[in-house]
């Protein structure tokens, strides 16, 4: 079946209760907001300042597309949903799987993980193939509409001054300046998001912004796959370890049998961009393995670097007065740091209860406004985000340089040092290594390692490697 067949007959079954929407901003958290919203509305329109993931080279307005980007299973799950055949289309365009088990070596901060079987399989591919998989399905939709080349430059209201009606935008190509009328509006432009602009514009509050940053940085390079390397692994990964042990990497394969290496700097230490530097960073790491699988390898790209990866919340949720029928979703509100790979998923989550809100007000004939629809899915989201903010921030405010640390409460240091009890046991127990996976892909609730058999695990593993002499090795198998 097409995919222009699959929106027919989706689309027959019930008519759209609503009229126009508009998506501003064309990624993962656009793409699949503009595939919900075709849902509820008969036209969607997404607005995307550069040519979108149809161009050749990596979106010049998305700079952290060049660097490797880690869709978590349930991320994979809901985007299957959505677009049933959406990983059969990654792999037919050069996806690779990993399984989390047998094929990624990782090295914790106190060792490498055991290799074990699992069932657990990721997909692993530039950003580029993966917002290209989606937006083709996206096109297919009759419901949308993609204008590029184009930038918000403010918001329409009504004569209150109380609802959207639609988006002012810049024509990047010719200087023009277009307007498009909409009963509904979604801010998906990631980190550079202007809504507090647009809002002010308007008079209404902005959101307060709380960041916390560990000074992060990244420097990524494309290389092609050595022919002859030995190796027992498809994907590497050496954790950087808080506070003293700044540095890791990262090894991902990708379409067209080439490597995604990145090297990770934390608490300001910043990889060079430089050919030898690049090497003397990945050399000095507390493995050998990364430098040992680049030395030789002939780079495919240039070398790109990455600074601006702090954690920033924006609090929609806190608002007194809401734009009604606008909301911001994706990085414009939760931006994490990429080194713990939750991006993609969290905007593919927050597509799902942005569509049950849409659900709710459309079977309410007295609710077709919207009236009330932005608060509460902007208090619902920050319910949702909360527990990855915890976790991202509560790991980076662990650097001594960290800006906008807060006193943890008693639960948040209580959990924080049975986490790293758990991360003490993983590289010598398959049970807490592949539970730990389960919560860190998203697909199982963090409880999991909280149940009182793992726990047990936990604290039996730890006391016995207290008293062990055992020296570290990598428990790989060919």
């Amino acid at each position: 079946m097409s995919h222009q067949a699959i929106f027919s007959n989706n689309n027959s079954q019930k008519a759209a209760p609503f009229n126009r929407a508009v998506v501003i901003g064309g990624s993962v958290a656009g793409l699949t907001a503009a595939f919900v919203l075709s849902k509820h509305f008969d036209s969607v329109t997404v607005i995307e300042r550069t040519e979108g993931a149809m161009q050749a080279d990596f979106p010049k307005g998305v700079p952290q597309a060049r660097h490797p980007h880690a869709l978590l299973l349930r991320g994979e799950r809901i985007l299957e949903g959505m677009f049933p055949g959406f990983r059969e289309e990654m792999l037919r365009g050069g996806a690779v799987t990993i399984n989390l088990g047998r094929d990624l070596a990782m090295r914790s901060p106190h060792g490498w993980l055991p290799q074990y079987e699992t069932p657990l399989e990721a997909i692993a591919a530039s950003r580029r193939l993966m917002d290209y998989t989606i937006q083709q399905r996206i096109l297919d939709n009759p419901k949308v509409t993609f204008k590029f080349n184009r930038e918000v430059t403010s918001l329409c209201t009504d004569d209150n001054n109380q609802r959207v009606i639609g988006v002012q935008l810049h024509n990047r190509s010719n200087g023009r300046i277009e307007e498009i009328p909409a009963e509904f509006v979604v801010d998906a432009s990631g980190r550079s998001s202007k809504a507090p602009q647009w809002l002010t514009q308007l008079g209404f509050p902005i959101p307060e912004e709380q960041t916390v940053n560990a000074f992060p940085g990244y420097a990524t390079r494309i290389y092609e796959v050595p022919e002859h390397l030995e190796r027992d692994w498809k994907g590497l990964y050496i954790m950087p370890n808080p506070p003293h042990v700044s540095r890791g990497a990262i090894v991902i394969p990708m379409e067209g049998n080439l490597w995604h290496v990145c090297l990770i700097g934390m608490n300001r230490d910043y990889p060079p961009t430089d050919d030898a530097g690049f090497l003397s960073f990945a050399q000095s790491l507390v493995s050998p393995d990364v430098y040992d699988a680049i030395k030789d390898a002939k780079p495919a790209s240039p070398i790109w670097g990455y600074r601006h990866a702090e954690n920033r919340m924006r609090r929609f949720d806190q608002l007194d007065r809401h734009l009604e029928g606008f909301v911001a979703m994706g990085d414009a509100v939760y931006a994490l740091n990429p080194v713990y790979g939750q991006g993609m998923t969290l905007a593919a989550i927050a597509s799902q209860l942005l569509d049950q809100h849409l659900a709710l007000f459309a079977e309410d004939k007295h609710r077709a406004d919207f009236n009330g629809l932005a608060v509460l899915f902007q208090k619902e989201l920050h319910k949702t985000l909360a527990m990855p903010w915890q976790t991202a921030t509560n790991e980076d405010m662990r650097w001594p340089d960290t800006e906008g640390k807060q006193a943890l409460d008693p639960a948040s240091k209580l959990i924080g040092g049975y986490f790293n009890a758990v991360l003490k046991a993983m590289p010598h127990s398959p049970k807490v290594t592949a539970a730990f996976f389960q919560v860190q892909q998203m697909i199982a609730e963090p409880t999991l390692l909280m149940r009182p058999d793992m726990m047990a695990t936990v604290m039996k593993t730890n006391l016995v490697q207290r008293f062990s002499k055992s020296t570290e090795k990598r428990p790989f198998v060919m």
